[in-house]
Order: structure tokens, then C-alpha cells, then sequence
């Protein structure tokens, strides 16, 4: 606003109050009222240039246009300016005492492979404390125990004799490269003497990472028969024999799986809200697994019968001793088996595509 249109509002506005003054004392109230609104609207008139209330009072500048320099009289571009990367900062440099940072690290090989055969052991031995442990979860303070309850004392001690009596193990170990370096897997072969008389396979592999020894995989293999199948035998099996040995391994395999699935069923059943629950109620609530008969023993009778047809498919029928127990009766049954297997030859060798067997000479808690 322009001094001379401030000076003429501030007059009127004047003018205004005191013909205002006039009218409230000659009682005209409402012209009164109205002269008064009328003033003080002109006396608080903004001024003729309105603004945005987003706008700034700083000049605005286009970035994506030159503009004159004060300073030197020369254009610069602003877009050149921020393009323009920042000063790198000079690299530190290493004194010559400094050791030389390497690229690699490489460890070498152990100059014994003692190192790795304590590892193996102390790992067999820490397995084994855990097979021993998950076997007593198995078994309450009134599991019946050799056809008599037993206290968990009393089998704890009856199975570490068991197991500690005469284990032999052997290790075959391959270290691979002369030389190892972080990320190498370590293949071992291991072989343990059950003191059952049987033998349980196991191949380890062992990553050797940063110094340390770090077990990645353990694949346990079937339990064999010592007596009737040599340890590590280098002579190349016939097709029937590695059939044979394909099937039983399959079925070696399937009885220890039922047997331990019907163990971990029933300590799962016998523990009841914290509590170990009584024989009597476990027989009062007629679980399935009350019924069921897993096979503790099982051993072949006489030979497997092998027939081969066109080199595709193939036949086995062979006879097995079983014992069987239901764990809360504590009833056994024994008997013979005769089992038929069918193979097929595929892409990937022979798989089993059929088995069936028929129970003879069944026998009830015999003695």
C-alpha cells in the first residue's frame, strides 16, 4: 500500500469514528453500528498484493537455468555444480612396519589326522550318551522290564552294561586334499561292533571350517548281522545277492522304524499332563496303541528264494522268526513270517513295488 492511499484510509477512518460519536449520541444505534463495522474494515484492509501462504520471501531460482554470477560476471550453471561428485579423501597411507592385509587365509592340514579322530570319537561318544538318554524316556518307574516291573534305576544300569560292554570301533578316514582350506567336507566311514554281535554302519561328513571341525551330516545305515555278512567286503555281489541284500536291509530297516515310532507313541502316552499316569488308566482309556504288537526280534529262518524274469523284474520269498510284544499287557507272541517281495528295475536301479506276508505257527505269551 502507497503512503498517500494509507494516509487517506487513516483519514476516513477518522472521519468515520467521529460521525460514529455523533449518531450514538443522537440514539441512531444501528447507523452507528454500521459506520463502526465499516472502519474498522478499512482500517484493517491487507495490502493490494496478496500472497499465498506457501510463498516465501526468498527470490526463486531455476535450477535448470544459468544465472549471472555477482562475483565474476560469468554464467554458471547449477546443474554442473551438483553433478560435480564430492573430494575424495586421500587413503591413509600404511607405514612400512604395517603388516600386509592377505587375500586368503588357508589353514594347513594337521600334520597326524589325530585331531580329527578325537573329534569323531568325542562325537560318537556324545551320540551314544543321547541314544542311552532316549531309550530311558522310553521306559516309567512301572514299565514292565523283563516281564517284572523294575525301577528306572535298575534299567538305566541294566542298559549302560549293556551298551558299554566291549564296543569295538574302527574309523576309516579320508582326508581328501593334502592341503585343507576353509569350506573342505571330510568324508568318514565309520563302523561300530554292537555288543550284541551286531554292526552298525555310518558315514560322517565333517566340514572343516575355520580352524574347527563341524559335523554336517551322519547317515546311519542298517543294523547288520556280523555273523552272516563280512565287514566291508571288496568282492563285487551278483544281481541276486544285491537283491538280497536290498530286501533285507529294507525290512532290517522297517522293523527298527515300527518299533521305535511304537516307543515314542507310548512314553508319549504314559506322560499325561506332568504325571506318569497308572497301568490302570492307560488300560481304561483303550488308546490304538494299546493294540498294537511291535516286532522286537526278528531273524531269517532259511534261504531267500530269488527269481529273476526278463532282467526287469524279480521275485523274493523268504522266511523270518519274529517276537512281538504289546508293551502295556506285556504280552508276546511268536512266530514265522513267509514274505514276497516284487521288484522292478527302473531309471534309478531296483525298488520294491510290492511285499506281502503270511503269519504261520503263531504262539501266545510262550515260555
Amino acid at each position: 500500500m502507497s503512503g498517500a492511499t494509507r494516509l487517506f484510509a487513516v483519514l476516513f477512518a477518522l472521519a468515520s469514528v467521529l460521525y460514529g460519536i455523533r449518531l450514538f449520541r443522537s440514539g441512531r444505534w444501528m447507523q452507528f453500528l454500521l459506520i463502526l463495522v465499516l472502519g474498522i474494515l478499512i482500517a484493517l484492509k491487507p495490502s493490494g498484493t496478496r500472497r499465498n501462504h506457501f510463498q516465501t520471501s526468498a527470490p526463486i531460482v531455476h535450477h535448470a537455468t544459468p544465472f549471472q554470477s555477482p562475483v565474476r560476471n560469468r554464467q554458471v550453471d547449477l546443474r554442473r555444480i551438483q553433478e560435480r561428485p564430492p573430494p575424495s579423501r586421500p587413503e591413509p597411507r600404511l607405514s612400512s612396519s604395517s603388516p600386509p592385509v592377505p587375500q586368503t587365509t588357508v589353514i594347513p592340514a594337521p600334520k597326524s589326522r589325530e585331531p580329527l579322530i578325537r573329534f569323531i570319537h568325542r562325537y560318537l561318544e556324545v551320540f551314544e550318551k543321547k541314544e542311552i538318554d532316549g531309550l530311558l524316556e522310553f521306559y516309567s518307574d512301572w514299565l514292565l522290564f523283563n516281564g517284572k516291573p523294575e525301577t528306572k534305576a535298575t534299567i538305566e544300569s541294566a542298559l549302560r552294561d549293556y551298551w558299554n560292554t566291549n564296543p569295538q570301533k574302527s574309523l576309516a578316514i579320508d582326508l581328501g586334499a593334502h592341503q585343507l582350506e576353509d569350506e573342505d567336507l571330510i568324508v568318514v566311514n565309520a563302523s561300530e561292533d554292537l555288543p550284541n554281535g551286531k554292526r552298525r554302519e555310518r558315514v560322517i561328513q565333517v566340514l572343516f571350517n575355520e580352524g574347527r571341525w563341524l559335523v554336517t551330516s551322519d547317515k546311519i545305515e542298517p543294523v547288520t548281522n556280523t555273523r552272516t555278512e563280512p565287514h566291508r567286503s571288496t568282492q563285487t555281489l551278483s544281481l541276486r545277492d544285491r537283491l538280497k541284500k536290498l530286501v533285507l536291509d529294507t525290512r532290517r530297516a522297517e522293523v527298527a522304524r515300527d518299533l521305535e515310532g511304537s516307543m515314542r507313541g507310548y512314553n508319549e502316552y504314559v506322560t499325561y499332563f506332568g504325571k506318569t499316569r497308572t497301568f490302570n488308566e492307560i488300560k481304561k482309556d483303550k488308546s490304538d496303541y494299546l493294540e498294537k504288537w511291535p516286532v522286537l526280534e526278528e531273524e531269517l529262518s532259511g534261504p531267500v528264494k530269488v527269481s529273476i524274469r526278463s532282467g526287469e523284474f524279480a521275485e523274493l520269498e523268504f522266511e523270518t522268526n519274529f517276537t512281538t510284544r504289546n508293551l502295556a499287557n506285556n504280552e508276546w507272541r511268536t512266530g514265522t513270517i513267509h514274505n514276497k517281495y516284487t521288484l522292478v528295475k527302473g531309471d534309478e536301479g531296483w525298488r520294491i513295488t510290492a511285499q506281502s506276508g503270511d503269519v504261520r505257527n503263531l504262539r501266545k505269551n510262550p515260555d
